[in-house]
């Protein structure tokens, strides 16, 4: 206000104080203009935008604001200097690109930056990403809206779709009446283009959030997505063909011979799960040290987290991920005489003691880091061959039935809570820093019976660790 009151008298102007306020905002706009130039070029300078992590630091407004205090920037005098655009007209893909960079400076998981990804490249195809952040309108984020929600499942896998860009596979998926995505995928995609905004907002790059309002959180209870695998399901699963299907290469190379310990996950993740109730990313990612005695006991000794039942997709079991816990929270789930009597004791005490060592390190993780989804479509397609065509029971079904034949064999709630990872209070909160707690655990899960089901034919002969686990 002051400069601009100087400012009108020297020009011979009336300094009251509306003229003062007037010509003091418009000085105020091009004090910021020019101070997000020099941002801009300082960045655009140190190249941080191209690097993957933040640089130490960065130059203060307030800092900036001093310098330019005593010398204003006379353009004429340095045409060297090519300008650069200002905040508010840089465009959507660098935008995005600078909320990509920070999103991994927080440490986020490969997988979640590859929905971020995901994201841009439906953002790519129904915006025009070379027009700056600040012209994009509410109508656009609506018209992305309308597109998601006509999108199909997969749409990008689809050989029909193939070559097409988002708002070409709505009209095209409209026309041939194709289900749309779900209701939690869509809510998903358009949480993250709020972040955007949300994040391109507190930056400065856009007046406010305009995708804020779009993603409606959906509510109401769906249908159960799986269910128990009965006892006459469980002898289809694991009949006389079990040993030859649970393989890599399935019939085409002949089965191992009786007496030799089968090594494949996909013969043993289903038999462990089905005597645990552990995930399916759990036992493919088990090492040598977590299978040992516990205060005598033969278990599975885990100081991995796993998700509770919610915090994932019904349909991809196979993408969670472990975390890991402290010592002191550590769970033993006791190994139950059917599993010693097929060898699975046995099998992993080929591996040295205490070793950190995977017992299957065929598995790797893919391009998307999930280490269990080759075994995940194995025993899908298994399933469908041998006769169980229920969509509902999936790989996850084995740890609901495990559940069930705890209640039905009485095993106590906090020992089953423990065991099977679910999120409880009372006794297990001890449970595993106690040989009373893990033999008793022991005893009770050994009541577990699952009738009409018999897995003889795949007990390997002369296992002597049985008499190990009598004399417990």
């Amino acid at each position: 206000m002051s400069r601009a009151a100087g400012l009108l008298s020297a020009s011979g102007f009336v300094a009251d104080a509306h003229t003062s306020s007037t010509l003091g905002g418009y000085l105020m706009k091009a004090e910021r203009t020019f101070l997000e130039q020099q941002i801009w070029e300082w960045e655009t300078e140190q190249n941080i935008w191209d690097r993957d992590q933040e640089p130490a630091e960065r130059p203060k407004v307030a800092a900036l604001l001093a310098q330019s205090e005593g010398s204003r920037p006379d353009v004429a005098a340095a045409p060297e200097r090519v300008p650069r655009p200002p905040r508010r007209l840089v465009s959507m893909r660098d935008v995005y690109k600078r909320y990509l960079v920070r999103k991994a400076t927080a440490d986020r998981h490969h997988k979640t930056l590859g929905k971020y990804d995901y994201v841009w490249r439906l953002i790519e195809d129904c915006f025009n990403v070379d027009k700056p952040m600040s012209e994009i309108s509410r109508d656009d984020t609506s018209r992305f809206e309308d597109i998601l929600r006509r999108l199909p499942p997969n749409w990008r896998k689809n050989k029909r779709l193939k070559g097409l860009r988002a708002p070409e596979v709505a009209v095209e998926a409209s026309r041939l009446g194709m289900k749309p995505i779900g209701p939690n995928t869509l809510y998903g995609y358009l949480s993250n283009l709020s972040a955007f905004f949300a994040w391109a907002e507190a930056e400065d790059f856009v007046e406010k959030n305009l995708a804020h309002g779009l993603a409606e959180k959906p509510t109401g209870k769906t249908a159960p997505s799986r269910v128990k695998f009965e006892d006459d399901d469980l002898s289809i699963l694991f009949g006389a063909n079990y040993r030859t299907e649970a393989r890599k290469y399935g019939g085409l190379k002949p089965p191992p011979p009786p007496d030799e310990l089968p090594d494949d996950p996909r013969y043993w993740a289903p038999i462990v799960s089905l005597f645990t109730g552990m995930r399916l990313a759990e036992i493919c990612q088990l090492t040598r040290k977590e299978v040992r005695e516990f205060d005598g006991v033969p278990c599975i000794v885990t100081m991995w987290d796993v998700s509770d039942e919610t915090d994932y997709d019904d349909r991809e079991e196979d993408k969670v991920v472990r975390s890991m816990k402290s010592a002191a929270a550590q769970r033993a789930i006791p190994l139950v005489d059917e599993l010693l009597r097929l060898g699975f004791w046995e099998f992993a005490k080929r591996l040295p003691d205490g070793s950190s060592a995977r017992l299957f390190p065929a598995l790797k993780p893919n391009k998307h880091g999930y280490i269990a989804a080759p075994i995940s479509r194995w025993f899908n397609r298994y399933k469908a061959t041998a006769g169980v065509t229920d969509t509902r029971k999936v790989f996850h079904s084995l740890r609901h039935t495990f559940r069930s034949a705890m209640a039905r064999a009485e095993v106590s709630h906090d020992i089953a809570v423990r065991v099977g990872g679910w999120s409880s209070r009372g006794l297990s909160d001890h449970y595993g820093r106690s040989d009373n707690l893990v033999k008793l655990a022991h005893q009770q899960l050994n009541r577990i019976r699952y009738e009409r089901l018999d897995l003889s034919h795949l007990y390997p002969p002369a296992i002597p660790q049985i008499e190990l686990l009598r004399e417990i």
